[in-house]
């Protein structure tokens, strides 16, 4: 009995484990916004290249420069 529930534990952990690692986002490069693939945002949001040549999910009103005026 005890082997029984040590192994649905170990399964609960590995299958936890593996649930973890799937979730993880991939890295895009890119040089200008173009570069970034659109799917990669949910509703509201949308690539944009920033940090050092990197794609990352901006709000849709969000701008890479702001200006004082």
């Amino acid at each position: 009995m005890t082997k029984s529930v040590n192994f649905i534990y170990s399964m609960v952990i590995f299958i936890s484990l593996f649930m973890v690692a799937m979730q993880t986002q991939r890295i895009y490069q890119c040089i200008k916004e173009s570069d970034c693939p659109q799917y990669m945002c949910s509703a509201g949001l949308r690539a944009n290249c920033v940090d050092r040549g990197v794609c990352k999910c901006v709000p849709v009103w969000w701008r890479k420069f702001h200006v004082l005026t």
